[in-house]
């Protein structure tokens, strides 16, 4: 392999300008400096003679991958907190148009008994996992119904729809009670005339 001298007294070793750590003397080829100890050379790829370079540690790559996957992974926690959310909020207003649909039916049937989906149910009760929506969504309901509450010709309505989280056993009647029920839920209450 040709050896030659550049222009800044590097070595020149096949074409690539080689920078030696510790000097050199006239110009060795590689199985002289096998045998000289304390020589070193560094190529230098395509950088011309006399430049600095500078690349990247493993040190450096490594913080930058660690520093990388942090970012990714708070930005896809923060993606499936928005999506909990969203499903939450299309729970609630799909509970909210099914409660404000029972109190629609109430006000329709006009007399006693209460007719709710064709059947006529009592002024309070309970319907387990019984009202499902077109959205495909499962409530289950507990309403009251109080005659001449606040006043005369009044009636007044409390509808409670309740429903599970995902991966939770449905709620019961215990859990979807007045006044505080503790599954997530939404509750409507209106007073409707009565002549």
């Amino acid at each position: 392999m040709p050896c030659r001298k550049g222009p800044n007294g590097n070595v020149v070793i096949g074409g690539f300008p080689m920078k030696p750590v510790i000097p050199t003397g006239p110009c060795q080829n590689r199985w002289d400096q096998k045998k000289t100890p304390g020589i070193e050379l560094r190529a230098a790829r395509g950088v011309p003679d006399g430049e600095k370079t500078r690349g990247f540690t493993l040190v450096e790559v490594l913080v930058a991958v660690v520093v990388a996957v942090v970012v990714f992974l708070a930005f896809f926690s923060l993606h499936a907190i928005g999506l909990r959310s969203r499903a939450h909020a299309r729970l609630v207003s799909a509970a909210l148009n099914a409660a404000a649909d029972f109190v629609d039916q109430v006000a329709l049937s006009g007399g006693d008994p209460v007719v709710i989906d064709g059947e006529g149910v009592a002024d309070s009760g309970f319907l387990e996992n019984g009202v499902r929506t077109g959205s495909g969504s499962v409530f289950s309901r507990r309403w009251d119904i109080q005659r001449g509450v606040p006043a005369p010709h009044l009636v007044t309505v409390r509808v409670i729809l309740c429903w599970s989280e995902p991966r939770k056993p449905p709620p019961t009647a215990g859990h979807c009670d007045f006044p505080d029920p503790t599954a997530p839920h939404v509750a409507l209450e209106a007073v409707l005339y009565r002549p």
